[in-house]
């Protein structure tokens, strides 16, 4: 007998330009254990990091979902999900590629008639599509693309470094052309793995990549190139280029499966995200204040161990701390 899944009104905000929640693989997931009816009103707000922070105007049970890495901030959320494993359990680590891309099946290889189609004819070497040059940002990004660039052309489909006559408008079919793509991230911060390599690997092109020291949580190092591994940005490039140059090598990497054994990894799995969904739409709508002493006390007290001497243990943390441990 089929169990009845529970109608809960939702609002999804402040997300990025493209979210769509008819086709988003969070949403699909989340209506595995609900019926959604989308509302200006809502019980649940699921929401991002846009500048409008509509998110702000909302009272429910609010779901933070990070894009870049931002901590969530438990004072104005409930649940988070994001690139990091933190010691909490209102959190779970989610990373921005499941969240932006399309599940996990663009990425199972399959057989080697089926993946040569799937690569077609490259005819470009390298693709490379970002809009932020922020120097301080993206410095290591910026100096690889111009070291490999100097050495053969990159095509920049981008607002940053743009040489193909304008942004465009369509990222999947621009990449789609190349053997390669530049794929690296803004820093290398452990976990912090974006959409960057999904994507490159959804159109089949050799991963360059640079960024989360612990990738192979997320996918296989046989199927990328990881700059990390070398010496030195000059030896990264000379490898690139002969890798351009040797079908054989350029065969490693399309037969390497994405996923380690070609199936995809827990974050993609029902038994680990939806529990957590479970969790979170039993949780009762509360009433907020945009300023929580106890909130305070409690990240104090957890993050860096502080203790208040005027305040006893579990004093003044509110109602959803009354049973929480204390060191």
């Amino acid at each position: 007998m089929e169990t009845v899944r529970p109608k809960i009104k939702v609002a999804f905000v402040d997300f990025w330009k493209a979210f769509r929640p008819e086709t988003d693989f969070f949403v699909r997931q989340l209506q595995k254990v609900c019926q959604l009816e989308i509302s200006d009103t809502p019980d649940f707000i699921f929401y991002a990091e846009d500048k409008e922070r509509q998110h702000l105007q909302m009272d429910g049970v609010r779901i933070f979902l990070a894009v870049e890495d931002c901590m969530p901030n438990y004072r104005v959320c409930d649940y988070s999900f994001t690139f990091k494993d933190l010691p909490d359990e209102r959190n779970l680590r989610l990373p921005f590629y499941v969240l932006r891309g399309n599940g996990p099946e663009p990425l199972i290889r399959q057989d080697a008639a089926t993946e040569a189609k799937l690569r077609g004819q490259r005819r470009r070497f390298c693709a490379f599509v970002s809009s932020n040059a922020n120097p301080r940002r993206t410095a290591r990004r910026i100096s690889f693309f111009q070291k490999l660039h100097a050495q053969r052309h990159v095509d920049s489909g981008g607002r940053a470094f743009n040489n193909v006559g304008g942004p465009v408008p369509d990222k999947h079919a621009f990449i789609k052309g190349a053997r390669f793509c530049l794929s690296m991230e803004n820093y290398a911060m452990p976990g912090y793995t974006t959409e960057k390599l999904y994507e490159s690997m959804a159109a089949r092109c050799i991963p360059i990549f640079w960024g989360n020291p612990d990738v192979a949580e997320d996918f296989n190092p046989a199927s990328f190139i990881d700059i990390a591994d070398f010496a030195s940005d000059t030896e990264a490039v000379d490898y690139i280029l002969e890798v351009d140059r040797d079908e054989r090598l350029q065969a490693q990497y399309h037969e390497a499966p994405f996923f380690p054994n070609n199936e995809p990894t827990k974050y993609f799995r029902d038994d680990y995200l939806l529990p957590q969904l479970e969790k979170i739409l039993s949780t009762t709508k509360k009433r907020r204040s945009h300023f929580y002493f106890g909130d305070v006390v409690y990240d104090l007290r957890k993050r860096w161990g502080f203790h208040a001497s005027f305040v006893a243990p579990n004093a003044g943390l509110g109602p959803r701390y009354a049973n929480a441990a204390v060191d």
